[in-house]
């Protein structure tokens, strides 16, 4: 770009190094540094940012630094090209913006998905034409889209929509009643599968044999329950026998089968035993899941994410995310970490990177990026005890101490890393128990040796025990304390842990101390395990307050490392986009970044701390479309223009350049839906649900549902009122 000519021209110049050195003003290092522009940031450090020499900078942040530079020096944003007309302009708002150099704005304007201006109402006014849509905020809060960085939602859509799921506080008659009814429903031979039962679950409630106790649920169908983290399951003696799992099975590394005084597995699984048994439950067709990557982004955007991180996605649930993007049904940024679980078999084995290779490349597009990959150094430190701890548990119910063991031995953690950070992929470890986040670290501290141009920000997941010496390493190493679930506050999981653990269990989640290293940090909700949504509303209150935002507790879980409002949205939000690898194209509102952004119902900074949970989404858009609007009526419902497509209803009905206004009013009479049709379709009929449309003769069926359901949301729509 010329214009980084123009202005490094008249910046000033000190001498640095035997060559000149530029002068920025602060806000524009700030704005590098909240963008990760650590090329950049090493050049102005070092001397090497000369008029004659440019960072290392990529196209979209040369823009965006350029703006910056440009506004420091009282010269202006240049924000547009002269005559530039907005799609959409917005008014009289509160808008938070992630920039540093303007962190809030009353008005913007959004052209061809992108932000076109972001300043006061009277400057973005000239940005209005005629076919210019303008929206009127009317006070209310606008930030940046949020991004989950560790949900597993696929698997959390495909249990609202097909498993028998049942709450972690369930009691055992709860449980019961739940698997029977579901077992009615499921045909004789098939997979009753679910949860989530609590991690101290048989601890509180004694029962002598859970293979037996479910046997007796399920009329000889076989059963498998997760628990509440995820890693372990509950199984019946059918679904023992399908996975070939008896007395003579010995234990898999990295997990165990409980067993009974015969020495006959008895029902619960343990980490890699669980996956044995998982591995032979059916697997769910194509068809569902595509119908569950489309209520993953309506439950995403009803919560305000713009993006997600599939934290362990199987290939099929990849495939499906590409298709619908491939299909112009997909409004979520999505990266998805290719599933290494299964490749696990012992401690010491190596991955097969060829394998993982060819999933990336297969799997692919515009919107999912699989570049990224997952390895399990552990377990989890509840009741189980299988997170790897540096110092011994708490003596269990026969009087022993573990320590937890690690899932990947450490010189072969070292080797993967190494490599996969040398093939381009962003490594993502579940690491639970501080001894795995240390070999974590030392496995990122070799990799930066082996590769020193690599600059490639490595997770640590959940990130819960960090031992004090190894809390400055993140920021050296330029790693990421991932914090997921989001329980950062006194709950029933806590207080399981604290049972297990001891008192240091109560120093949990050290966040302020890692803010005051600079280290990276990105923020999850695990779902489905643990929590109940992806609502990330009562997360950035319990970050904020350390307290419980349910108010379930008057507890505070170690207080003193409560962080600022603005550090945690800062987490959700432009560090999240860093977490998808795109904090460039997204998470703050600045000129040429892509219109990603939600409408609050209540300004964060104008209630108090104890009230942020229950703030709710009004409105989500993607890349400058409308994709969730909260209902006046109070229900939630997805934005028709979330996924434009009439041909995935039907081949036969394909959008025209020539299109008509089609209304449809509702059965309940509560709105009416307003849909775009090209002008060649008649309409047939219209009954209770079902609307017929007529092309060439054959009529083509499509639902209608009250509340716009996903068949609608596939429609070339304008609105959904």
């Amino acid at each position: 770009m010329r214009i980084f000519g123009g202005i490094f021209a008249v910046l000033p110049t000190v001498p640095a190094g035997g060559q000149e050195r530029l002068v920025l003003p602060p806000q524009v290092e700030d704005v590098a540094r909240a963008h990760h522009w650590k090329a950049f940031l090493a050049s102005l450090e070092d001397g090497r940012a000369t008029r004659r020499r440019r960072s290392k900078v990529d196209r979209g942040g040369r823009h965006l630094l350029a703006c910056a530079l440009l506004s420091c020096l009282g010269l202006g944003v240049a924000a547009a090209a002269p005559g530039a007309i907005a799609d959409r302009v917005f008014i009289h708002g509160a808008v938070y913006t992630q920039d540093p150099t303007q962190p809030w704005v009353e008005s913007f304007a959004v052209a061809d998905g992108k932000y076109l201006a972001v300043g006061s109402g009277a400057a973005i006014r000239a940005f209005i034409g005629p076919e210019t849509n303008v929206v009127d905020l009317k006070g209310r809060m606008v930030m940046p889209g949020l991004v989950d960085d560790h949900v597993h939602a696929v698997d959390g859509a495909m249990g609202e929509l097909y498993d028998c799921i049942f709450p972690s506080t369930a009691t055992p008659a709860q449980v019961r009643r739940a698997i029977a009814g579901c077992a009615k429903r499921t045909p004789k031979g098939g997979w009753v599968s679910g949860g989530f039962w609590a991690s101290d679950f048989f601890k509180r409630n004694p029962i002598r044999s859970p293979r037996r106790w479910l046997d007796g649920v399920a009329e000889g169908r076989p059963i498998i329950l997760r628990d509440d983290t995820g890693h372990n399951v509950w199984a019946n003696s059918e679904a023992l026998r399908l996975a070939g799992v008896d007395a003579k099975k010995a234990d898999p590394g990295g997990g165990r089968f409980e067993r009974d005084s015969s020495g006959r597995p008895d029902g619960i699984a343990l980490e890699a035993a669980a996956e044995k048994i998982q591995a032979v439950v059916s697997e769910r067709s194509e068809a569902e899941y595509r119908r569950s990557v489309q209520h993953v982004q309506e439950i995403a955007h009803r919560f305000g994410f713009i993006g997600l991180k599939e934290a362990d996605a199987a290939t099929p649930a990849i495939a499906a995310y590409v298709a619908a993007d491939k299909r112009g049904q997909l409004s979520l940024y999505v990266a998805a970490c290719i599933s290494t679980l299964a490749m696990q078999v012992t401690p010491d084995t190596i991955l097969d990177y060829d394998k993982i290779d060819n999933v990336r490349e297969a799997y692919r597009s515009n919107l999912v990026d699989t570049n990224f990959v997952k390895i399990y150094l552990d377990g989890v430190p509840t009741e189980a005890r299988t997170a790897a701890m540096l110092e011994p548990y708490l003596p269990d119910a026969q009087g022993r101490r573990v320590s937890g063991d690690l899932h990947v031995n450490p010189d072969v953690l070292e080797k993967e890393v190494v490599e996969f950070d040398k093939r381009g992929y962003t490594v993502k470890m579940h690491a639970a128990g501080d001894r795995a986040i240390r070999e974590g670290l030392d496995a990122i501290a070799a990799a930066r040796r082996a590769n020193p141009d690599g600059q490639l920000r490595h997770e640590l997941a959940h990130a819960g025990y960090i031992a004090p010496p190894d809390l400055n390493r993140f920021a050296q190493l330029n790693a990421v304390a991932e914090f997921s679930p989001v329980i950062w506050y006194p709950s029933p999981i806590i207080d399981a842990v604290i049972a297990v653990v001891g008192e240091r269990a109560k120093h949990y989640w050290p966040m302020r101390s890692l803010l005051a290293t600079h280290a990276g940090l990105a923020a999850g909700s695990d779902w489905p395990s643990v929590v109940p949504s992806m609502d990330p509303w009562g997360g950035i209150e319990a970050m904020v307050t350390r307290s419980d935002p349910y108010h379930h507790s008057p507890k505070t879980l170690w207080p003193e490392e409560a962080i600022g409002l603005e550090d945690a949205l800062r987490i959700y939000t432009l560090g999240g986009a860093a977490g998808l690898r795109r904090e460039a194209e997204t998470g703050s509102i600045i000129v040429g970044k892509s219109a990603d952004f939600i409408v609050l119902n209540r300004n964060l900074f104008k209630i108090p701390a104890n009230q942020i949970g229950n703030v709710k989404v009004e409105m989500t858009f993607f890349q400058g479309r409308k994709v969730y609007q909260h209902s006046t009526t109070g229900e939630h419902r997805p934005n028709p223009q979330a996924a434009p497509s009439l041909s995935a209803i039907s081949p036969g009905l394909t959008p025209s350049t020539s299109s008509t206004f089609l209304r449809l009013a509702a059965p309940d009479a509560t709105r009416t839906l307003r849909f775009a049709m090209p002008r060649r379709f008649a309409t047939n009929s219209i009954s209770a649900r079902l609307a017929a449309f007529s092309t060439a003769g054959a009529a083509t069926r499509i639902l209608i549902s009250p509340s716009c359901s996903p068949a609608i949301s596939v429609l070339e729509a304008r609105g959904c009122t």
